[in-house]
C-alpha cells in the first residue's frame, strides 16, 4: 500500500513537469507560467512587493526561419531561453509562451526601473543571437500594492490573474 501510494506521488509530480516542460527550448511553458505567477501574487507575505509582468517578442522570427530553417530558429530560441533565465534574480519567472513569445515576471520597485532592466538585457543579447539582425519589443505591466486596510493587519493585494496582467503587457508592448 505504502509503495503504490509513493509510486502515484512520482507519476503526479512527473506528469506536472510534463506538462510544465516547454518541448522547444526546454525550460517552462505557459501553463507553468500561469499557475507559478498566481501563487506568487497571491501569497500575503508577497503583498508588499511590486512586480512586472513582461510580454516580449522577437519580431521577424518566421522570417528567420524561412531563410535558416526551423532547427536554427529552435536554437535561437534555446539560445534565448537560456540567456533570459541566466538574468532571472530568485523569485522571478522566464517561461516560453508562443513561437516567439517570452513571459517574465521580475521584482523591481517601479516601471522605469522595469523598463531599463529590459533595455539592458535587449543591449546585453549575445552576438549570437543577434546576428540574424533580430528585434525584439517588450510590453510591460506592473503589479499593483496591496491595499493598506485600517482594520486589516495583514497587506492584500487581492485576486492577481497572471493571465490579465500578460494581456495587457502584450497590449503595451510598443511602450519600450
Amino acid at each position: 500500500l505504502f509503495c503504490h501510494l509513493l509510486s502515484g506521488i512520482f507519476r503526479q509530480r512527473k506528469m506536472y513537469r510534463l506538462l510544465s516542460m516547454d518541448y522547444v527550448t526546454g525550460g517552462y511553458n505557459w501553463f507553468y507560467f500561469t499557475n507559478r505567477v498566481d501563487k506568487i501574487l497571491n501569497r500575503s507575505w508577497n503583498a508588499d512587493k511590486l512586480y512586472a509582468v513582461i510580454h516580449l517578442t522577437h519580431d521577424k522570427y518566421r522570417s528567420f526561419c524561412s531563410c535558416h530553417g526551423i532547427q536554427a530558429g529552435q536554437a535561437l530560441l534555446q539560445q534565448l531561453d537560456q540567456y533570459l533565465n541566466s538574468r532571472m534574480k530568485r523569485g522571478e519567472l522566464c517561461a516560453h509562451v508562443s513561437e516567439a513569445d517570452y513571459a517574465l515576471l521580475i521584482r523591481c520597485n517601479s516601471r522605469e526601473e522595469a523598463s531599463i532592466r529590459v533595455k539592458a538585457w535587449f543591449d546585453e543579447i549575445p552576438t549570437m543571437i543577434m546576428q540574424c539582425h533580430a528585434s525584439f519589443h517588450a510590453g510591460i505591466c506592473m503589479t499593483n500594492y496591496g491595499d493598506l486596510g485600517e482594520k486589516s493587519k495583514k497587506k492584500k493585494r487581492g485576486k492577481a490573474s497572471s493571465s490579465l496582467l500578460y494581456h495587457n503587457a502584450s497590449i503595451a508592448r510598443d511602450a519600450i
